[in-house]
């Protein structure tokens, strides 16, 4: 709540038509809502006041949260931008499953990904399980 004040005073007073979209969340409604009403600010709740969402937007969030930003670290402001420089490059460099093999990168170029990609994984699941029998783990030789 606090940072959307603070968001507001220093770049949305003076702005017309803005539009805040959120999802059903409890961290969005209460405070929130009486706050917006002292603004000019229109608040949309995700797939219930319009058919589309941030999903997409949140799950890179979540990623990025869990996998890089999350470390026992000096979080000072030099550390976390250099952090969050480095995980937004290696995740548009890393394929995606559901980009089919593509990195975001080479999606956004409109790269096409390989015809056979399906069976590509398939394979590899296949030579994964031959390779963990054959390992000296206990637990993979079930």
């Amino acid at each position: 709540m606090l940072n959307l004040q603070q968001v507001y005073l220093k770049y949305l007073k003076n702005k017309n038509n803005t539009l805040l979209i959120t999802d059903g969340g409890s961290e969005n409604k209460g405070s929130t809502d009486i706050f917006l009403t002292t603004t000019n600010i229109q608040k949309l709740v995700a797939q219930t006041d319009i058919s589309f969402s941030n999903s997409m937007v949140e799950a890179i969030k979540k990623k990025m949260k869990y996998e890089y930003w999350l470390t026992p670290e000096n979080y000072s402001l030099n550390y976390f931008s250099k952090l969050t420089e480095q995980s937004i490059n290696d995740y548009n460099n890393r394929p995606h499953g559901e980009l089919k093999g593509l990195t975001p990168l080479e999606a956004l170029e409109n790269e096409q990904p390989c015809p056979n990609y399906a069976q590509q994984i398939k394979n590899a699941a296949k030579i994964r399980i031959v390779v963990n029998h054959n390992s000296n783990c206990n637990k993979c030789k079930r």
